[in-house]
C-alpha cells in the first residue's frame, strides 16, 4: 500500500513538482482548514525505498516558491499641513553597484509599495512629484534647443528634481516613511 501524504504544493516549487513525477497523485483535491488547496499524494513503495520521503522533507525544510529580500514600503506625504491629494513618489538606490528603484502613486497623502514590488535593504534617494493641474502649462527646455509644455510642480526642488532626501530601508523596521513638506510661497 502506498503511504498517503497531505501537503500543499505551490506551482512555483520545482522540487515538489519533481517529487510529484516520482509519486502518483490520488484523485480529487480538497480545501484545507485555512482555505488553501491541498493534494493528497500517494507514494508508491518503490519510491519509499529510494528515499523520496527524505527528499520531500529536505525540500520542505529548504523551502520552495519565490524567495525575496524585497520589503514593503509605505508612508504619508503632507504638503503645507495637508495630506497631498495626488502625486507620485520614487525611491532610487544610492548604491551605484546595483540599480534598484520602486515607486508608487500618492492618494490622499498615502502611498504603499507592496512586498512583491518593494525595495531590498539599503539607502534610497526620494523624489516626490505633484504637478499642479489647476495652473497653466509652462514651456520648459528639454535639450537640443527644444522645449515642452509641463504643469507647474507643487513640490519644491529639494524633494523633487534636486532631492537630497534619503531613507534607509531595513529588514528589522516597518519601513514607514512620512514626509512633511512646506513649499515656498510663489514670488
Amino acid at each position: 500500500n502506498p503511504t498517503q501524504l497531505d501537503c500543499r504544493i505551490p506551482k512555483e516549487c520545482p522540487a515538489l513538482l519533481l517529487f510529484m513525477v516520482q509519486a502518483r497523485e490520488t484523485s480529487g483535491r480538497r480545501s484545507s482548514a485555512d482555505g488553501k488547496r491541498s493534494r493528497t499524494i500517494a507514494v508508491p513503495p518503490s519510491a519509499r525505498r529510494r528515499g523520496t520521503p527524505l527528499f520531500l522533507l529536505a525540500a520542505a525544510l529548504v523551502g520552495c516558491g519565490p524567495h525575496t529580500t524585497r520589503l514593503p514600503v509605505s508612508g504619508q506625504v503632507i504638503l503645507n499641513g495637508t495630506p497631498l491629494d495626488s502625486g507620485s513618489i520614487r525611491f532610487t538606490a544610492t548604491n551605484r553597484e546595483k540599480f534598484m528603484a520602486a515607486g508608487a502613486l500618492i492618494k490622499d497623502g498615502a502611498f504603499r509599495i507592496p512586498r512583491d514590488k518593494g525595495l531590498v535593504p539599503g539607502t534610497y534617494q526620494v523624489e516626490i512629484s505633484a504637478p499642479d493641474d489647476k495652473s497653466p502649462l509652462v514651456m520648459t527646455p528639454v535639450g537640443n534647443g527644444r522645449s515642452t509644455l509641463v504643469a507647474k510642480e507643487r513640490i519644491p526642488p529639494e524633494y523633487n528634481t534636486k532631492s537630497s532626501q534619503k531613507v534607509k530601508v531595513t529588514a528589522d523596521s516597518d519601513n514607514k516613511f512620512d514626509f512633511n513638506i512646506a513649499s515656498k510661497p510663489a514670488k
